[in-house]
C-alpha cells in the first residue's frame, strides 16, 4: 500500500515520520541535529507519530523519548551454518525487517549530518544501510527528504555508487554548504538545480548567547582522536601521531602566552585523546592550567566555552559550536565542511588542514584572530543568529510540508 492509500484508507490516523540518522553513538552534532529536528516536528505536527532509525537505538530513544529501530537490523542467530550462506540469510533478513519498519510511514526524513560520505567507513557499510533503507521506502512510494545535509568527499568507489542512488531516490534534497550541493552534482552526477543550501541544523539550537568582554584568559582547545579519513588506526596513512604532538605544540605555544586550556571532545572516542593531551601538557608545562570539559552534547560545549574567550578546534560541531558561542575559532579541519563553515562567518583566513599544518601557523593565525575579539565575538554572534533564523524558516518550510502531503 503506499502512502497516498493508507492516508485515504486511514480516516484520522496520525501521520507517522521516520528520521533516520547516526544518533545515540555519542556524536554531539548528529543528536544536536536531530534536536532541532524534533522540535520544528513536535511544534508543527504534535500529533504525529515519530520513529528514529539509529545506529544506537536503545540510548537514542532513552535519550529524545522516541521510539527507535536499528539502522542494522540483526537477525536470529544460525548456529551450524556455513558463513557464507550466514550471511546471504542474514542480509536477506535486514531487507524484511527494514521493510516491515517502515510498513507505516508516511515520511522518511534525515535531518542533517555528514550523511553523503564515507567518513570511518571503508567497507561502504554506511552507504549500503542508507540506500537499502532509501530503496525500501521509495519502494512504498514513502517521500524522502534530506535536510541540511553535508555531503562528500566519499574515497570508496561502492560507497560513491550507492549514496548516489539514495541521492537520487529523495524527494527533497538540502546541503550544509555549497560544496557539498557541488560534491552532490560534480560526483553523485545528479541535477541539483532545485536543491537550496542552507545552514546546519545545530544553529537552531536554543541557548543564552553574549559577546566576549572580558581579557583573554582561556582557550578551547578541541581535541579529536582523527587517525584518517576512512582508514583503520595503523594503516600506513593514520596521522594520528603527527596531529597530536603538532596539536600539543599548539597547546604548549598558548600556555606560554599565559593561556589557561579547557580541552574539547566532540564524541567519547574523543576523550583518551583529550587525558593523553593533558599528560602532555602538564608533563611539558607543569605551571599550566589544563582542564578537560566534560561534554555529551553540543549544549555542554557551548557551556564549556562560557568560560573561554577563543577556541582552536579539529571537529566540525567544535568549530560550530564556538562560531554560535561568538568565539573567534581557529579550525585545523580534516574536511571541506570546516573551510566552508568558517567562509561563511568570513573566516576562511583562519583555516588549516590536519594533514599538513603546523603550530606556528596556527599561534600566528590566533593572535590574528584574536587581536580584537571583543568586536569579533559581537560580529560573530550577528551572523550567528542569521543563520539561526534561516535553519528555522527551512525547517518550518519542510514541515509545512510534510503536513500538506501527510493530511490531503
Amino acid at each position: 500500500m503506499t502512502v497516498s492509500q493508507r492516508i485515504h484508507a486511514g480516516g484520522d490516523r496520525r501521520p507517522h515520520v521516520l528520521l533516520y540518522g547516526l544518533f545515540g553513538i555519542g556524536n554531539t552534532g548528529n543528536d544536536a541535529s536531530l534536536e532541532v529536528a524534533l522540535k520544528h516536528l513536535r511544534s508543527a505536527l504534535p500529533s504525529a507519530q515519530v520513529t528514529l532509525a539509529s545506529d544506537a537505538p536503545e540510548t537514542a530513544a532513552k535519550r529524545f523519548g522516541v521510539p527507535a529501530v536499528p539502522i542494522r537490523p540483526r537477525g536470529p542467530a544460525l548456529k551450524g551454518v556455513p558463513q557464507s550462506v550466514r550471511r546471504v540469510l542474514d542480509e536477506a533478513w535486514r531487507w524484511r525487517a527494514v521493510d516491515a519498519a517502515l510498513r507505516d510511514v508516511d515520511h522518511f526524513l534525515v535531518p542533517g549530518t555528514g550523511m553523503l560520505d564515507d567518513f570511518g567507513s571503508p567497507d561502504a557499510e554506511h552507504a549500503r544501510r542508507l540506500s537499502m533503507w532509501t530503496q525500501c521506502a521509495a519502494r512504498r512510494e514513502i517521500p524522502i527528504s534530506f535536510v541540511s545535509i553535508g555531503a562528500g568527499p566519499v574515497v570508496g568507489a561502492r560507497s560513491r555508487r550507492l549514496f548516489a542512488l539514495a541521492a537520487a531516490r529523495a524527494t527533497h534534497r538540502s546541503y550544509r554548504d555549497t560544496e557539498s550541493r557541488e560534491f552532490v552534482r560534480d560526483v553523485l552526477h545528479i541535477d541539483v538545480s532545485r536543491d537550496a543550501v542552507t545552514p546546519d541544523l545545530a544553529f537552531a539550537l536554543d541557548f543564552d548567547t553574549a559577546p566576549v568582554s572580558g581579557p583573554l584568559q582561556t582557550v578551547g582547545l578541541g581535541v579529536m582522536k582523527y587517525h584518517s579519513w576512512n582508514s583503520p588506526a595503523g594503516a600506513p596513512d593514520d596521522i594520528y601521531a603527527a596531529y597530536f604532538n603538532k596539536l600539543a605544540d599548539v597547546g604548549v605555544g598558548l600556555i606560554g602566552k599565559g593561556l589557561k586550556l579547557v580541552l574539547l571532545t566532540g564524541e567519547p572516542a574523543d576523550e583518551p585523546a583529550a587525558l593523553a593531551m593533558r599528560e602532555r601538557l602538564l608533563s611539558r608545562c607543569p605551571g599550566g592550567q589544563v582542564d578537560i570539559a566534560s561534554i555529551a552534547t553540543l549544549r555542554d560545549i557551548v557551556d564549556a566555552l562560557r568560560g573561554c574567550e577563543a577556541v582552536v578546534a579539529t571537529r566540525f560541531h567544535n568549530v560550530a559550536a564556538a562560531l554560535m558561542s561568538g568565539r573567534p575559532v581557529v579550525s585545523i579541519g580534516y574536511s571541506i565542511k570546516n573551510t566552508e563553515l568558517m567562509a561563511s562567518f568570513g573566516l576562511k583566513d583562519y583555516c588549516e588542514d590536519v594533514n599538513a599544518f603546523s603550530p606556528e601557523t596556527v599561534l600566528a593565525k590566533f593572535d590574528s584572530a584574536t587581536a580584537d575579539f571583543a568586536s569579533e565575538s559581537a560580529r560573530i554572534l550577528d551572523r550567528a543568529a542569521a543563520l539561526r533564523s534561516a535553519v528555522s524558516t527551512h525547517l518550518n518550510e519542510i514541515m509545512a510540508a510534510i503536513r500538506v502531503k501527510d493530511t490531503v
